[in-house]
């Protein structure tokens, strides 16, 4: 008697359904709270005697916690095409044309849909607010419109971190669902976008510190405090679009690879030795640093002359003004963390370039050796603390578990500078070992000066051994 043969059990679609929307919903779960905190922070500090003599407030609240809740379930039906997509793929049919367009309008256009739709309820829900209260007279014009343009900037902050994450966990899920997925065309349309996004983020994180660390050292009132928030925003709003036009200018020489090799490749694609990539390759370098150092500079200035004419107006003393622009000059160590993370953004752009083409040592080598760089990324962070010690010396007294809570977050900044930093070394030291970014044999032998010395069979062969640059032995291996 034999016994029937059993199918193999096939993995459940649930499972994996179940994981894709649990990531999503973590992912939203937390910029939600982290959006909560950086818009509700600043206007309960400015408006909360206000809030309470309001007798209308719950009403507002109710009606945006709803439209929150309308959000959430049209990001629900956005993912439902993806969902689809998954259950077919394991069910092991293949998608017609309709289900593959339906995916990539999802992915297309679900993260800015969430994102902005989000960003537009806080903004208008702050400008109702702050007319309402303005209005009525429980709340001074200055800090009205303070409160309106901090809910503006953190709000687009949060939502430009939604659009990132969302386009994140969209875009993997792609990967699994089509299978035809050009990862370098999905960089080539997305890398801008990214860039914008990180500063946007960085941005609206630095300026919430800035004022949290503002509020502790100093004792500006709310109309003082209402008068310099409802200035910082237009006083950013140029340098941004100068930021964004430096973007575009710095980014031309990867454009011009970009159409050469992906938009408009030919019959064979650009070639090894291709001038474009190393224009590219030395483009993607500098950026960071240039993108980051004219937002520090801009940032700077704006701080400087808000400050300035906040002292004019409502009359802050010598003293205070001190003390603020020395918490503003201490925020320049998030131009650490621009630089840091938009090396993240472009590190495939360089591991890409670095595989596919033979690019000269000579003209690809950075001006700044990594142990400098150490150096100076380390220097900013005991900076940072010693200017912190100073200006909690000299701050007026406050409760205490302000100042905990203001000495918990000086000192998460910097952990997770250095955590940013471990971090982006070991990504180096990754792709030197998977030799992404092993340089042609020839470029190191030009460099090698130490003569070969033959050996007992009297061929003439160099000795594996380590000089200045490298010996011909250890670089005459083939480029991978």
């Amino acid at each position: 008697m034999t016994a029937t043969a059993a199918d193999p059990p096939r993995k459940s679609d649930t499972d994996g359904n179940f994981r894709f929307g649990r990531s999503l919903i973590a992912v939203e779960a937390a910029i939600t709270a982290a959006e909560v905190v950086l818009v509700l922070g600043p206007t309960l500090a400015l408006a909360a005697l206000s809030l309470q003599h309001a007798g209308d407030i719950r009403q507002v609240a109710v009606v945006v916690g709803a439209l929150m809740i309308l959000g959430w379930v049209r990001a629900a039906d956005w993912v439902r095409p993806i969902v689809a997509a998954r259950n077919a793929k394991r069910a092991g049919r293949a998608l017609d044309a309709i289900e593959i367009a339906a995916v990539e309008r999802t992915v297309r256009r679900a993260p800015f849909e969430v994102a902005f739709t989000r960003w537009l309820l806080w903004s208008v829900a702050s400008v109702y607010l702050a007319v309402h209260l303005a209005t009525r007279g429980l709340l001074a014009w200055p800090s009205a419109i303070g409160v309106a343009c901090i809910t503006f900037l953190h709000a687009g902050g949060a939502a430009a971190a939604r659009a990132a994450f969302w386009e994140h966990r969209l875009d993997g899920a792609r990967r699994q669902v089509l299978p035809n997925f050009d990862a370098l065309r999905t960089f080539a349309m997305g890398y801008r976008r990214w860039l914008c996004q990180t500063a946007v983020v960085l941005l609206a994180v630095s300026h919430a510190v800035n004022a949290a660390l503002i509020s502790v050292f100093t004792d500006l009132t709310s109309a003082q405090s209402g008068t310099l928030l409802a200035l910082t925003v237009p006083a950013l709003l140029v340098p941004m679009l100068l930021w964004y036009a430096l973007l575009r200018r710095r980014t031309a020489a990867i454009e011009r690879y970009f159409e050469i090799s992906v938009r408009n490749p030919g019959a064979r694609g650009p070639a090894r030795q291709d001038p474009d990539a190393v224009a590219a390759f030395r483009a993607a370098q500098n950026l960071p640093y240039r993108l980051s150092g004219y937002q520090a500079i801009a940032s700077a200035i704006a701080v400087a002359a808000v400050v300035l004419i906040g002292r004019k107006v409502c009359g802050i003393d010598a003293w205070t003004a001190g003390r603020a622009l020395g918490a503003s000059a201490l925020m320049l160590l998030m131009a650490q963390y621009e630089i840091l993370l938009l090396r993240d953004v472009l590190r495939p752009l360089l591991a890409q370039l670095g595989a596919r083409h033979r690019l000269p040592v000579d003209e690809v080598r950075a001006p700044i050796t990594l142990r400098t760089k150490l150096v100076l990324f380390f220097s900013s962070v005991t900076v940072f603390t010693s200017g912190l010690v100073l200006l909690f010396a000299l701050s007026p007294s406050h409760a205490l578990w302000i100042m905990l809570a203001s000495i918990a977050l000086a000192l998460a900044l910097a952990l997770g500078l250095v955590l940013l930093i471990v971090r982006d070394m070991s990504a180096r030291c990754a792709r030197w070992r998977n030799g992404q970014m092993r340089w042609p044999a020839a470029s190191w032998r030009a460099r090698c000066r130490r003569p070969a010395r033959p050996t007992r069979s009297g061929v003439s062969a160099s000795r594996s051994r380590r000089c200045g640059a490298r010996c011909a032995t250890s670089c005459a291996r083939p480029n991978r």
